[in-house]
């Protein structure tokens, strides 16, 4: 097993990153060679890119929920209150109950269909 570094930016910093690439001693025999590259792609996990972007269904379902009248209700309710606070410098209201009511809505018309999307 052998180390390489090569440029890279990590978060703009100037940084090298370091993989990992394995060579074999040449006087192994051919099948003990791929026995081991096997063995080893199977212990250290990789991930593979696909080709389309994955879509999360929870987003989906939930802008499919935030259409529904009783969602649209607790949203707006929750607009309300959050315009009504910001308009005051001082309170000591903070619409939880109105994010609570909202979110509870929302995750409860969402697990109607969710787990029909989970593999």
């Amino acid at each position: 097993l052998t180390h390489h570094s090569t440029p890279g930016r990590v978060r703009g910093h100037s940084s090298r990153r370091t993989y990992a690439t394995i060579k074999f001693h040449t006087n192994l025999p051919l099948n003990t060679k791929m026995w081991l590259k096997n063995f080893l792609n199977r212990l250290i996990p990789t991930v593979k890119a696909e080709d389309e972007d994955l879509v999360d269904p929870l987003d989906t379902l939930r802008d499919k929920c935030k259409a529904t009248s009783h969602v649209k209700h607790l949203a707006e309710k929750l607009e309300e209150c959050n315009n009504r606070v910001n308009s005051r410098s001082r309170t000591a209201e903070t619409c939880i109950e109105e994010v609570i009511d909202f979110m509870h809505a929302l995750d409860h018309c969402v697990s109607k269909d969710l787990f029909a999307y989970l593999k």
